[in-house]
This record gives C-alpha cells, structure tokens and sequence, in this order.
C-alpha cells in the first residue's frame, strides 16, 4: 500500500508503483500497488499546486496534479496488505497535517506490529518517527535546512543518521527525492528476493549494482 498525506512528492510515490510495475509486468512477480487517501472520495493533490489557479473561458481550475487513489484510510485493513510504503511531501502544501492524522500512525503502528515492512521516503520518515515506531531505531530523512529534520527525529526519539538510506530491522528510511527508487528497489527485494531487484534495476538503466 502506498500511503498519500495531501502535499506528497509526485516523484517519490512514482517510484514504487513504476518499480513495482516492471517486476509485475516485466518478471511476473505477483506484486501490486494500491493507492490509499486520507479523504472520503479518495482524491489527493501533490506538491507544488501553489495553490494558484488558471482560467480557461468560464472555467477556473486549480493547478496541481491529483491523484485518485484505490481506497481511503477509513476503508484499510492492515492484514490485507503486505507492507506499507510512504513518499514524503511538503508542510507548506499540508502533508503534515495529514500525515500525522491519528488514522495515519495508528495505521503505521499496525504494520510495524505485523512486523512488515515499511518504506519511507525523505521527510515520510517524520511520520514513523511521530508514531513511536522510530523510538530508539537508527533513522534518516532529508539532510539539508542546517539538519532541521533530523533534529526532528531525534526529539521524537530516533537515533539520527545522516546515510543516504538506512534499514532497521523492519524499516526503510532515506535522505532525499533522489533516494526514491532505491527505498523501491530495496522494498521489492524484502518482499521478493535480490535477484528479482536487481533484475528490475537493470531494466530500469539504474546500474549494474544494487546493495
């Protein structure tokens, strides 16, 4: 499942389901992505809308792209999904305000419970850290703003660390936009095996190597 707070990261969320489509489609392995909103009709919008607007004749449309998700929060059960990835996003366009909704990190708390893993992406990792689930675990999440985030995680109990991308037992963390398709990669090799990664990796043009 991958989990959508309004004010995600458009790129960072793309990363899992087109990683995750080339091992369906391109290997056959029984993988599938579902979308999950927090609102009822299931629509969310990304970063970066400015919340501007454009006029088209009579017509007035909001800028930013959204997405139309599988299901919302309201609707998922845990048990049913294998693990939980997270893209991070942007306070300014809101993902703060629905990423640490309750119904957010209590859906965290179930995964982390189940022991299955959980995928985050640059600032998604606050959200873990805000459920409790990051309570004395080595972490990462974006670097720069002079360490702000990772000032963050750690007064909500994470060990702070400044890799590129870090895995704690059931837990995926990671720096940065740039680090979406490894967090990926490294979600579909836990839930495969390396060499279903690796050979998506190669399709993809990443590179020859992915440790």
């Amino acid at each position: 499942m991958i989990l959508l707070p309004k004010g995600f990261e458009l790129l960072e969320a793309a990363a899992f389901t087109d990683v995750f489509g080339w091992a369906r489609v391109a290997f056959k392995q029984k993988v599938m992505t579902v979308t999950c909103g927090l609102n009822p009709d299931k629509t969310v919008r990304a970063s970066f809308g400015d919340g501007a607007s454009v006029t088209s004749g009579n017509a007035v449309t909001e800028q930013g792209l959204k997405v139309n998700c599988a299901v919302s929060v309201d609707e998922v059960i845990s048990a049913d999904f294998e693990a939980l990835a997270l893209p991070g996003g942007f306070g300014r366009y809101g993902y703060y305000e629905e990423g640490f909704d309750e119904r957010v990190l209590n859906l965290i708390r179930d995964f982390n419970t189940q022991k299955k893993p959980i995928a985050s992406v640059c600032t998604a990792s606050l959200l873990l850290a805000k459920s409790g689930i990051l309570e004395g675990k080595m972490a990462t999440t974006y670097r720069h703003e002079n360490g702000k985030f990772l000032r963050q995680i750690s007064e909500l109990g994470a060990v702070a660390c400044e890799e590129e991308l870090l895995v704690t037992e059931n837990i995926i963390t990671s720096s940065g936009p740039a680090t979406a398709p490894k967090v990926a990669l490294k979600l579909l090799e836990m839930l495969t095996s390396h060499e279903t990664a690796q050979q998506v990796l190669l399709a993809m043009g990443y590179g020859e190597t992915q440790r």
